[in-house]
């Protein structure tokens, strides 16, 4: 009864040992900690503007390290499904109100490049 409880309070995702370590150690190093947050932030900025770019794409504007994006005239989660069959890991919640929606985390200039390049395809359907 107890574990029940502390299930439905608990954080979504746990956070071992190791992840504790990286953000200790990254503390530590509060320039290279700024730095990264600096290009992940402009990536963000850059990503939510190809995104807009789509004609039907809709990109939240977010404060976070990544963008949950409505989707207009076409299946969300068949996009999802898509994308990781192509090896692109995007979020679907398949619940309301963010059924027509996807979460896509910050990554590296090369995988936002990556990413646009399959949604384009999508466009184009």
């Amino acid at each position: 009864q107890i574990a029940d409880w502390l299930m439905r309070i608990k954080t979504p995702y746990n956070v071992n040992a190791m992840a504790q370590l990286a953000a200790i150690e990254s503390l530590r190093d509060l320039d290279y900690m700024m730095n990264n947050v600096g290009w992940i932030l402009e990536e963000r900025d850059r990503l939510g503007v190809m995104l807009a770019n789509l004609d039907f794409m809709d990109p939240v504007p977010s404060d976070g390290n990544f963008i949950l994006s409505r989707v207009a005239g076409r299946d969300a989660l068949a996009i999802q499904q898509d994308l990781r069959a192509k090896g692109i890991l995007i979020r679907h919640f398949d619940m309301e109100p963010i059924r027509d929606a996807l979460r896509i985390s910050v990554g590296k200039p090369e995988h936002t490049e990556a990413l646009i390049w399959e949604l384009r395809r999508w466009e184009e359907m």
